[in-house]
């Protein structure tokens, strides 16, 4: 999925202010683009892409809950469980979701 579309689907379901959806606009777009390069990266093993790319993700949803309120990164976890599940009523199809980082929220 897009960087914007991304953002739209967050500012829809967490009722985003101006600010963090700016923050949020910014964390996407600077993943996006590093995950292109890790996809185009012919020199790495399928593993080790995958080890990366799972890294990339769990850092960018760390920056995104540093973003939001306490009721904000609960609905955000939610999303994310609930997209956990679907991948794997799917067959596992796409790169897994991690679960959100465990420990106090940052503010």
């Amino acid at each position: 999925m897009d960087p914007e579309r991304r953002v739209e689907q967050m500012q829809r379901h967490l009722n985003l202010n101006d600010s963090q959806t700016a923050q949020v606009r910014q964390i996407f777009s600077e993943s996006h683009g590093q995950m292109e390069s890790i996809r185009s990266n012919a020199s790495l093993a399928p593993e080790d892409r995958r080890a990366q790319m799972m890294s990339l993700h769990q850092g960018e949803q760390a920056r995104i809950r540093a973003v939001l309120t306490p009721d904000q990164q609960a609905k955000f976890d939610a999303m994310q469980a609930k997209m956990r599940e679907r991948r794997a009523e799917e067959g596992g199809q796409g790169a897994p979701v991690p679960p959100p980082p465990s420990g106090s929220p940052q503010q």
